[in-house]
Protein backbone atom coordinates (compact mmCIF):
# COMPACT_ATOMS: atom_id res chain seq x y z
CA UNK A 1 0.00 0.00 0.00
CA UNK A 2 1.15 3.58 -0.77
CA UNK A 3 2.01 5.31 1.86
CA UNK A 4 0.50 9.31 1.32
CA UNK A 5 2.86 12.02 0.24
CA UNK A 6 2.00 14.46 2.61
CA UNK A 7 1.99 11.51 5.52
CA UNK A 8 6.18 11.21 3.56
CA UNK A 9 6.55 15.11 3.60
CA UNK A 10 5.78 15.14 7.39
CA UNK A 11 8.11 12.14 8.21
CA UNK A 12 10.86 13.75 6.40
CA UNK A 13 10.61 17.19 8.05
CA UNK A 14 10.50 15.49 11.26
CA UNK A 15 13.90 13.92 10.20
CA UNK A 16 15.75 16.76 9.27
CA UNK A 17 14.20 18.41 12.39
CA UNK A 18 15.81 15.83 14.83
CA UNK A 19 19.11 15.87 12.33
CA UNK A 20 19.40 19.80 12.83
CA UNK A 21 18.57 19.29 16.30
CA UNK A 22 21.00 17.06 17.36
CA UNK A 23 23.84 19.15 16.28
CA UNK A 24 22.47 22.29 18.31
CA UNK A 25 22.09 19.74 21.45
CA UNK A 26 25.83 18.77 21.42
CA UNK A 27 26.67 22.04 21.16
CA UNK A 28 24.96 23.58 24.34
CA UNK A 29 25.87 20.27 25.77
CA UNK A 30 29.57 20.88 24.69
CA UNK A 31 29.56 24.28 25.89
CA UNK A 32 28.30 23.59 29.00
CA UNK A 33 30.61 20.85 30.14
CA UNK A 34 33.45 23.38 29.00
CA UNK A 35 32.06 25.92 31.34
CA UNK A 36 31.90 23.45 34.02
CA UNK A 37 35.07 22.12 33.72
CA UNK A 38 36.44 25.71 33.49
CA UNK A 39 35.43 26.49 36.85
CA UNK A 40 36.41 23.60 38.38
CA UNK A 41 40.14 24.19 36.96
CA UNK A 42 39.81 27.77 38.20
CA UNK A 43 38.50 26.64 41.78
CA UNK A 44 40.90 23.58 42.13
CA UNK A 45 43.46 26.05 41.18
CA UNK A 46 42.53 29.46 43.49
CA UNK A 47 42.09 31.46 40.70
CA UNK A 48 39.26 34.05 42.03
CA UNK A 49 39.88 37.34 41.00
CA UNK A 50 38.22 40.04 42.96
CA UNK A 51 35.74 42.46 41.84
CA UNK A 52 32.59 41.66 43.70
CA UNK A 53 33.90 41.37 47.45
CA UNK A 54 31.62 43.43 48.29
CA UNK A 55 27.84 42.90 49.50
CA UNK A 56 24.67 45.16 50.54
CA UNK A 57 24.40 45.85 53.84
CA UNK A 58 20.70 47.34 55.71
CA UNK A 59 23.08 49.05 57.86
CA UNK A 60 26.74 50.05 56.80
CA UNK A 61 25.39 50.41 53.38
CA UNK A 62 28.02 48.33 51.70
CA UNK A 63 30.32 45.66 53.69
CA UNK A 64 32.74 42.84 52.57
CA UNK A 65 31.65 39.07 51.87
CA UNK A 66 32.54 37.26 54.83
CA UNK A 67 34.77 34.35 55.07
CA UNK A 68 35.83 35.26 51.15
CA UNK A 69 39.11 34.83 49.23
CA UNK A 70 39.99 36.38 46.14
CA UNK A 71 43.09 37.70 43.74
CA UNK A 72 43.84 41.38 43.68
CA UNK A 73 44.27 43.48 40.31
CA UNK A 74 44.62 46.38 38.72
CA UNK A 75 43.58 46.91 35.33
CA UNK A 76 46.88 48.72 34.46
CA UNK A 77 48.42 45.64 35.61
CA UNK A 78 50.79 47.85 37.83
CA UNK A 79 50.07 45.83 40.90
CA UNK A 80 48.20 41.86 41.51
CA UNK A 81 48.00 38.80 41.61
CA UNK A 82 47.83 38.71 45.52
CA UNK A 83 45.59 36.27 47.70
CA UNK A 84 43.05 38.66 49.62
CA UNK A 85 41.09 37.18 52.45
CA UNK A 86 37.97 38.20 54.31
CA UNK A 87 37.61 36.42 57.54
CA UNK A 88 34.60 35.14 59.01
CA UNK A 89 33.35 38.81 60.20
CA UNK A 90 34.27 40.22 57.35
CA UNK A 91 37.82 41.56 58.22
CA UNK A 92 40.48 41.81 55.86
CA UNK A 93 42.84 39.20 57.30
CA UNK A 94 46.20 37.16 56.66
CA UNK A 95 44.85 34.55 53.83
CA UNK A 96 46.84 31.79 55.75
CA UNK A 97 44.93 30.19 58.83
CA UNK A 98 46.72 30.85 62.15
CA UNK A 99 45.98 29.70 65.55
CA UNK A 100 44.61 32.94 67.39
CA UNK A 101 46.10 33.09 70.84
CA UNK A 102 44.33 31.79 73.76
CA UNK A 103 43.05 33.55 76.68
CA UNK A 104 42.12 37.55 76.83
CA UNK A 105 44.66 39.97 75.00
CA UNK A 106 46.16 42.57 77.04
CA UNK A 107 45.34 44.84 74.20
CA UNK A 108 43.06 45.03 71.24
CA UNK A 109 43.84 47.42 68.57
CA UNK A 110 41.36 48.45 65.88
CA UNK A 111 42.22 50.31 62.58
CA UNK A 112 39.66 52.16 60.99
CA UNK A 113 39.65 53.86 57.63
CA UNK A 114 38.55 53.69 53.90
CA UNK A 115 40.69 51.73 50.79
CA UNK A 116 44.13 52.64 52.05
CA UNK A 117 43.80 51.01 55.97
CA UNK A 118 41.72 48.01 53.57
CA UNK A 119 44.89 47.98 51.34
CA UNK A 120 43.76 45.42 48.20
CA UNK A 121 46.59 47.10 46.22
CA UNK A 122 49.12 44.91 48.38
CA UNK A 123 49.30 41.84 50.20
CA UNK A 124 48.30 41.46 53.98
CA UNK A 125 51.65 41.01 55.15
CA UNK A 126 53.06 44.06 53.04
CA UNK A 127 49.96 46.27 54.42
CA UNK A 128 50.70 48.38 57.42
CA UNK A 129 48.26 46.47 59.42
CA UNK A 130 49.75 43.24 57.96
CA UNK A 131 53.52 44.69 59.03
CA UNK A 132 52.23 45.74 62.83
CA UNK A 133 49.98 42.24 63.58
CA UNK A 134 53.38 40.35 62.62
CA UNK A 135 55.63 42.66 64.67
CA UNK A 136 53.27 42.98 67.66
CA UNK A 137 54.61 41.38 71.08
CA UNK A 138 52.17 38.77 72.68
CA UNK A 139 48.91 39.82 74.46
CA UNK A 140 48.73 42.43 71.29
CA UNK A 141 45.73 41.53 68.91
CA UNK A 142 44.87 43.77 65.86
CA UNK A 143 41.93 44.02 63.69
CA UNK A 144 41.20 45.64 60.27
CA UNK A 145 38.07 47.38 59.86
CA UNK A 146 39.15 49.48 56.98
CA UNK A 147 36.41 49.50 54.46
CA UNK A 148 36.40 51.23 50.59
CA UNK A 149 34.63 54.33 50.16
CA UNK A 150 33.53 54.70 54.03
CA UNK A 151 33.47 57.83 55.84
CA UNK A 152 33.18 59.39 59.43
CA UNK A 153 29.22 58.66 59.39
CA UNK A 154 29.54 55.06 58.70
CA UNK A 155 33.17 54.56 61.19
CA UNK A 156 30.68 55.64 63.59
CA UNK A 157 28.20 53.02 62.71
CA UNK A 158 30.66 50.67 62.25
CA UNK A 159 31.74 51.53 65.88
CA UNK A 160 28.49 50.84 67.14
CA UNK A 161 27.79 47.63 65.45
CA UNK A 162 30.74 46.08 64.84
CA UNK A 163 33.58 47.45 67.46
CA UNK A 164 32.16 48.96 70.63
CA UNK A 165 31.78 44.91 71.37
CA UNK A 166 34.95 43.89 70.75
CA UNK A 167 35.86 46.58 73.17
CA UNK A 168 39.44 47.54 71.94
CA UNK A 169 41.83 49.40 73.93
CA UNK A 170 43.71 51.48 71.08
CA UNK A 171 41.52 53.09 68.15
CA UNK A 172 43.58 54.24 65.09
CA UNK A 173 41.44 55.94 62.45
CA UNK A 174 43.04 57.27 59.16
CA UNK A 175 41.25 59.63 57.46
CA UNK A 176 41.20 60.95 53.63
CA UNK A 177 40.17 64.06 51.85
CA UNK A 178 36.80 62.56 50.07
CA UNK A 179 35.75 61.69 53.43
CA UNK A 180 33.85 64.74 53.11
CA UNK A 181 32.08 64.01 50.29
CA UNK A 182 31.25 60.62 51.36
CA UNK A 183 29.58 61.66 54.18
CA UNK A 184 27.61 63.64 51.93
CA UNK A 185 26.33 61.22 50.15
CA UNK A 186 25.62 59.18 52.93
CA UNK A 187 23.91 61.41 55.03
CA UNK A 188 21.10 61.89 52.15
CA UNK A 189 20.13 58.49 52.16
CA UNK A 190 20.63 57.71 56.08
CA UNK A 191 17.32 56.37 58.36
CA UNK A 192 17.53 58.55 61.44
CA UNK A 193 15.52 58.23 64.52
CA UNK A 194 13.46 60.98 66.69
CA UNK A 195 16.45 63.12 67.72
CA UNK A 196 17.88 63.51 64.36
CA UNK A 197 20.77 60.37 65.54
CA UNK A 198 21.81 58.23 62.15
CA UNK A 199 20.56 54.45 62.93
CA UNK A 200 21.52 53.05 59.44
CA UNK A 201 22.58 53.88 55.52
CA UNK A 202 20.40 51.35 53.57
CA UNK A 203 22.92 49.72 50.79
CA UNK A 204 21.01 49.19 47.26
CA UNK A 205 19.97 45.65 46.41
CA UNK A 206 22.03 43.13 45.19
CA UNK A 207 21.65 42.16 41.67
CA UNK A 208 21.69 39.03 39.80
CA UNK A 209 25.06 39.71 38.01
CA UNK A 210 26.47 40.71 41.41
CA UNK A 211 25.49 37.32 43.07
CA UNK A 212 26.68 35.02 40.12
CA UNK A 213 29.58 36.95 40.00
CA UNK A 214 30.79 36.61 42.98
CA UNK A 215 29.25 32.62 42.91
CA UNK A 216 31.17 31.67 40.16
CA UNK A 217 35.18 32.28 39.26
CA UNK A 218 34.96 31.85 35.02
CA UNK A 219 32.77 35.14 35.45
CA UNK A 220 35.72 36.94 37.74
CA UNK A 221 38.22 35.86 35.44
CA UNK A 222 36.08 37.42 32.10
CA UNK A 223 35.63 40.70 33.76
CA UNK A 224 38.98 40.96 34.41
CA UNK A 225 40.25 40.36 31.31
CA UNK A 226 37.29 42.94 30.29
CA UNK A 227 38.76 45.46 32.49
CA UNK A 228 42.04 45.01 31.05
CA UNK A 229 41.35 44.89 27.56
CA UNK A 230 39.17 48.33 27.82
CA UNK A 231 41.66 49.84 30.31
CA UNK A 232 44.72 49.11 27.31
CA UNK A 233 42.63 50.33 24.52
CA UNK A 234 41.62 53.48 26.55
CA UNK A 235 45.39 54.59 27.18
CA UNK A 236 46.62 53.09 23.43
CA UNK A 237 48.28 56.71 23.04
CA UNK A 238 50.37 57.20 25.71
CA UNK A 239 53.84 56.37 25.62
CA UNK A 240 56.56 56.22 29.01
CA UNK A 241 56.92 59.65 28.61
CA UNK A 242 52.88 60.75 28.98
CA UNK A 243 52.02 62.52 32.20
CA UNK A 244 50.26 60.17 34.64
CA UNK A 245 47.20 62.22 36.47
CA UNK A 246 45.10 59.21 37.02
CA UNK A 247 44.20 60.51 40.16
CA UNK A 248 41.92 63.42 41.58
CA UNK A 249 43.06 64.71 45.13
CA UNK A 250 40.35 66.34 47.02
CA UNK A 251 41.59 69.06 49.80
CA UNK A 252 38.17 70.11 51.35
CA UNK A 253 38.09 71.79 54.47
CA UNK A 254 36.20 69.60 57.67
CA UNK A 255 32.61 70.70 57.16
CA UNK A 256 29.81 70.96 59.92
CA UNK A 257 28.16 67.44 59.10
CA UNK A 258 32.13 65.64 59.21
CA UNK A 259 33.05 67.00 62.30
CA UNK A 260 29.94 66.47 63.55
CA UNK A 261 30.22 62.72 62.98
CA UNK A 262 34.12 62.75 63.79
CA UNK A 263 32.92 64.73 67.38
CA UNK A 264 30.04 61.52 68.18
CA UNK A 265 32.82 59.25 67.32
CA UNK A 266 35.38 60.17 69.68
CA UNK A 267 32.34 60.85 72.43
CA UNK A 268 31.44 57.14 71.93
CA UNK A 269 35.50 55.80 71.70
CA UNK A 270 36.62 58.21 74.59
CA UNK A 271 33.41 56.62 76.69
CA UNK A 272 34.22 53.20 76.15
CA UNK A 273 37.47 53.97 77.87
CA UNK A 274 39.59 53.34 74.72
CA UNK A 275 42.61 55.83 73.54
CA UNK A 276 41.81 57.11 69.99
CA UNK A 277 45.04 58.36 67.59
CA UNK A 278 43.79 60.27 64.74
CA UNK A 279 46.44 60.07 61.54
CA UNK A 280 45.85 61.50 57.57
CA UNK A 281 46.70 59.98 54.25
CA UNK A 282 49.37 62.48 53.09
CA UNK A 283 48.85 63.96 50.13
CA UNK A 284 50.08 62.23 46.70
CA UNK A 285 50.76 65.31 45.08
CA UNK A 286 53.02 67.50 47.61
CA UNK A 287 54.89 64.12 48.07
CA UNK A 288 55.65 64.03 44.68
CA UNK A 289 56.12 67.67 43.78
CA UNK A 290 58.00 69.24 46.40
CA UNK A 291 57.58 72.32 44.63
CA UNK A 292 53.29 72.22 45.63
CA UNK A 293 54.23 71.72 49.68
CA UNK A 294 53.49 75.25 50.29
CA UNK A 295 52.00 77.33 53.35
CA UNK A 296 48.63 76.31 51.99
CA UNK A 297 47.06 73.47 54.39
CA UNK A 298 47.36 70.18 53.13
CA UNK A 299 43.80 68.00 54.45
CA UNK A 300 46.78 66.30 56.46
CA UNK A 301 46.73 69.60 58.01
CA UNK A 302 43.33 70.56 58.79
CA UNK A 303 42.70 66.79 59.98
CA UNK A 304 45.75 67.84 62.07
CA UNK A 305 44.67 70.82 63.64
CA UNK A 306 40.96 69.03 63.98
CA UNK A 307 43.12 66.99 66.01
CA UNK A 308 44.75 69.34 68.15
CA UNK A 309 41.41 71.79 68.93
CA UNK A 310 39.72 68.82 70.31
CA UNK A 311 42.72 66.99 72.22
CA UNK A 312 43.25 64.14 69.74
CA UNK A 313 46.82 62.10 69.79
CA UNK A 314 47.61 63.04 66.15
CA UNK A 315 50.55 61.14 63.82
CA UNK A 316 51.81 62.75 61.30
CA UNK A 317 52.35 60.88 58.38
CA UNK A 318 53.64 63.69 55.76
CA UNK A 319 56.67 64.61 56.53
CA UNK A 320 58.11 61.09 56.61
CA UNK A 321 56.46 60.21 53.26
CA UNK A 322 58.03 63.46 51.93
CA UNK A 323 61.29 62.45 52.98
CA UNK A 324 61.44 59.08 50.88
CA UNK A 325 60.08 60.76 48.22
CA UNK A 326 62.97 62.96 48.22
CA UNK A 327 64.78 59.87 47.97
CA UNK A 328 63.48 58.69 45.70
CA UNK A 329 61.53 56.06 47.81
CA UNK A 330 58.22 54.91 45.43
CA UNK A 331 55.74 55.68 48.44
CA UNK A 332 52.33 55.73 45.99
CA UNK A 333 51.84 53.64 42.98
CA UNK A 334 52.21 55.86 39.52
CA UNK A 335 48.45 54.87 38.19
CA UNK A 336 47.12 54.56 41.42
CA UNK A 337 46.17 56.79 44.69
CA UNK A 338 47.18 54.01 47.08
CA UNK A 339 50.17 53.07 48.79
CA UNK A 340 53.18 50.78 47.43
CA UNK A 341 54.89 48.07 49.68
CA UNK A 342 57.30 50.51 50.27
CA UNK A 343 54.75 53.34 51.85
CA UNK A 344 53.09 51.22 53.96
CA UNK A 345 56.41 50.01 55.62
CA UNK A 346 56.82 53.77 56.39
CA UNK A 347 53.45 53.53 57.84
CA UNK A 348 54.07 51.36 59.91
CA UNK A 349 57.96 52.56 61.17
CA UNK A 350 55.90 56.14 62.00
CA UNK A 351 53.15 53.95 64.04
CA UNK A 352 55.90 51.70 65.66
CA UNK A 353 58.24 54.65 66.79
CA UNK A 354 54.49 56.59 68.11
CA UNK A 355 53.62 53.86 69.69
CA UNK A 356 56.18 51.28 70.85
CA UNK A 357 54.41 48.99 73.78
CA UNK A 358 51.97 47.91 71.20
CA UNK A 359 54.19 47.53 67.61
CA UNK A 360 57.59 46.33 68.82
CA UNK A 361 58.51 43.27 70.68
CA UNK A 362 61.96 44.60 71.09
CA UNK A 363 60.81 47.79 72.88
CA UNK A 364 61.42 48.67 76.77
CA UNK A 365 59.44 51.22 76.89
CA UNK A 366 55.72 51.95 78.00
CA UNK A 367 55.45 55.57 75.73
CA UNK A 368 52.91 55.35 73.50
CA UNK A 369 51.21 58.55 71.86
CA UNK A 370 47.84 57.02 73.09
CA UNK A 371 48.76 55.70 76.45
Amino acid sequence: MNTPRNVQQSSAVKGSVRIGIAPGVLLVGSMTVGVILAEVVLRTFGFSYGNTHMESSSVLHHVHVSDHRFISYHSSQEYGGHLVYYDNEGLRASPEATTKEEGTPTFVVAFLGDSFVEALQVSHEDSFVGRLEAAAPSGVSTRNYGTSSYGPLLYLLQWKTQIRNVKPTHVFLMLYGNDIRNDETMARIATYDQTGTVVSVPGPKQTWGTTLAQKFHLLRLMNMVRLQLLWAWEHRDETSETPVAAFIEENPNINELTDRYLRQLVEEIRASGAALVLMAVPSKERTLRSRLRTNEPSFATKVQKWASDHTIPYVDLSSAFYAAADDNIQVFFDRDIHFTPEGHKIVTDVLTAACPKLFSQQSQTENCVAR
